[in-house]
């Protein structure tokens, strides 16, 4: 039971990546106060804790209105997750948002991009619905799921609040290092998703 919790917290946290997050967090909101900075990032992770949640819950009843089964899901989950692993271990350019020429009118970061995509990207939406029904041996599956996203969610406002510091002590190379190592292991656990899939279709 702990290694299946401390399985599905390392997914939840690899996938959403919050290291990876600090830098570009820091670009987008270089230039505000630093209480307004811890404002935005708050409300980023409240945003996308929400929309995070409501997969939790929500995402297997999407699932059966659309006619998808859940090993199709996990294939397909898994097949997402294993390129958006390799995107965090080769680099896919989002270290350069927020360097736009200037902000479009009502442009809110706090929604894009630190709620939406980089806390609550296609990996994370896909991971939280297929961990709510691997882990749902029990009534229990899904609150269990929604409580380690909870969990992932406070780390990640901790160091989005901590950005400053966390930036100063391993520095631009050290989160981009940092980052490469996280996609390697989320590739590993998408292969799992896939094998997971492919075992349930045959059956």
């Amino acid at each position: 039971m702990l290694q299946a919790l401390f399985n599905d917290f390392l997914t939840l946290f690899v996938v959403i990546d919050p290291i990876g997050i600090v830098p570009i967090f820091l670009a987008l909101v270089r230039h505000l106060p630093k209480a307004q900075r811890r404002r935005t990032a708050f409300r980023g992770v409240m945003i996308a804790g929400v929309i995070l949640l409501l997969f939790v819950f929500g995402g297997e009843f999407l699932l059966k209105a659309i006619g998808v089964t859940m090993p199709s899901f996990r294939v397909a989950g898994g097949v997402i997750l294993f390129l958006f692993g390799l995107q965090m271990v080769f680099g896919s350019g989002e270290s350069e948002a927020g360097h736009d020429s200037g902000p479009e009118t009502g442009y809110d970061p706090a929604v894009y991009p630190v709620a939406i995509p980089s806390i609550a990207g296609p990996g994370a939406m896909l991971a939280v619905t297929e961990l709510a029904q691997t882990s749902s041996a029990t009534s229990l599956g899904k609150p269990i799921t929604a409580g380690l996203l909870v969990l992932v969610l406070l780390i990640t406002w901790a160091m989005l609040a901590a950005a400053d510091v966390i930036l100063n002590l391993i520095g631009r190379t050290g989160a981009n290092a940092v980052s490469r190592v996280l996609g390697i292991l989320l590739t590993g656990v998408a292969v799992e998703f896939v094998v997971s899939g492919i075992r349930g279709l045959v059956h």
